[in-house]
């Protein structure tokens, strides 16, 4: 936890940590997002390759550290961008 917490510290040194988290909330977050557990659940079990794994959650701590906190949860749900829509089911009965 002591890694993950120098990095917060230094992310909210460079301006790149929104002010509404706080370092420890944050340190447990990213604590958490590259736990060995996250690691084997994404890598093994879904197969993503080891390489995409680092960019995924590298770039979704990054961009989760930098937004404002509780924002997101008044706003409401996030808009999909057309080509992230889910494709009509069809029957597979026949």
């Amino acid at each position: 936890m002591r890694g993950a917490a120098a990095i917060i510290t230094r992310l909210r040194e460079e301006g790149q940590l929104h002010p509404s988290w706080k370092t420890d909330e944050a340190a447990a977050l990213l604590w958490e997002l590259t736990s060995f557990h996250v690691w084997d659940d994404l890598v093994n079990e879904s197969r993503l390759a080891p390489d995409r794994y680092i960019e995924v959650v590298t770039t979704t701590a990054l961009a989760t550290l930098a937004s404002p906190i509780g924002e997101r949860a008044r706003a409401g749900p996030a808009r999909r961008h057309s080509d992230d829509a889910a494709a009509p089911l069809t029957s597979q009965a026949g």
